[in-house]
């Protein structure tokens, strides 16, 4: 054999001992896959799986899943399916992944709703969920739930269901829920928080729906009712508002000095008394008269003015004298004559316990 040879029998050598080095270390496992699709084939495990790379070997994990693949099954797989590589090390793993994201709770409530108005929960049911069940699908599907079971108990206000969501081709996933529902109604609620005594503009109330059994026949039903009102205690946003809650806006302070009116005879007294109690156009309070310390039943008829209640009796008797008298008459219809008459039949008027500031 002549050196000539010998080279080329070297070269050719060399050149298939390269290509048989280079097959054994073609294949290699995957440290991490993120798969797209519910089953998980030879390529999804080894680069350079060979011809059969596209072998299904079973079900891939359910959306937001994963599965770990160790050395030994790796091994097996490889064998099975002649893929040229053996494990170096025992801790040799590819980790498969299932891409995912939670079905929103928005989503779940809407199909709970559809399948509750279908057994009598009208009104845009209202839907308590203690907890929200966790389903997750892949990233592209647009999330449908289905309730294919629910038990409805409308006196107790109770529900139990099973809910579930699928992709094509792939089993659904299915979870149990429970919680309250109630029908709910349309109702003028504020949305703001006001002060008590702040007057309510249509810019401060809003429609919201609340459960029907929050509203009574004691409750504001129209944003009219509420409207050119004024709050006698705080009520927060969004919760129905009472009607006892609700007065005219306040033209009297407690306190103040007030033109307390009396009628009598076609005539008209007049003085100056302190109202002991706030309040608004139409509504009665107690104002007690300074000169006489009479207490009197009036009603607020302008800011700072009020009218004694006609025949009414003092709440509190007068301590000496005649509730009325000419120096604290309105000097356009007060006379001596008249002004030191006693108003009213002091007979009639019995001991009253004192009035309750408001």
């Amino acid at each position: 054999m002549t050196a000539r040879h010998l080279a080329t029998l070297l070269l050719s050598t060399t050149i298939a001992a390269g290509g048989l080095a280079h097959a054994a270390a073609a294949a290699s496992p995957r440290s991490a896959v993120q798969l797209a699709g519910p089953q998980v084939r030879l390529a999804d495990l080894f680069d350079d799986a060979g011809p059969e790379a596209d072998r299904v070997l079973g079900p891939s994990p359910p959306p937001g899943g994963r599965l770990v693949v160790g050395a030994a099954q790796l091994a097996a797989i490889a064998r099975q399916f002649h893929v040229d590589w053996t494990p170096a090390t025992q801790t040799e793993r590819v980790v498969l992944e299932r891409p995912g994201r939670a079905v929103p709770k928005e989503a779940i409530l809407g199909a709970l709703r559809t399948a509750l108005a279908g057994a009598g929960c009208t009104g845009d049911c209202a839907v308590d969920l203690p907890l929200t069940p966790r389903l997750i699908v892949t990233p592209d599907m647009d999330p449908a739930p289905l309730v294919e079971q629910l038990d409805y108990d409308a006196a107790a206000g109770r529900f139990a269901a099973v809910l579930s969501v699928a992709a094509s081709g792939e089993a659904p996933q299915r979870a149990r829920v429970s919680g309250r529902a109630a029908p709910t109604v349309a109702v003028p609620v504020l949305a703001r928080r006001l002060w008590p005594g702040a007057v309510i503009t249509a810019a401060d109330v809003q429609v919201a729906r609340v459960r029907a059994t929050q509203i009574g026949t004691e409750t504001a039903q129209a944003p009219e009712q509420m409207v050119g009102r004024s709050l006698r205690h705080v009520v927060m946003p969004g919760q129905p508002v009472p009607l006892a809650e609700l007065a005219a806006p306040e033209l009297v302070r407690k306190g103040s000095i007030v033109t307390l009116q009396l009628d009598v005879g076609g005539l008209s007294l007049r003085a100056e008394g302190e109202a002991l109690q706030a309040g608004g156009l139409g509504e009665r309070i107690a104002v007690l008269n300074p000169l006489s310390h009479a207490v009197v039943q009036a009603e607020i008829v302008e800011p700072g003015g009020v009218r004694v209640v006609p025949g009414s009796l003092p709440m509190v008797p007068p301590q000496s004298g005649p509730i009325w008298n000419s120096q604290t008459w309105n000097a356009q219809v007060g006379n001596a004559q008249v002004g030191n008459a006693q108003v009213g039949n002091a007979q009639a008027w019995n001991d009253r316990p004192q009035v309750a500031n408001r």
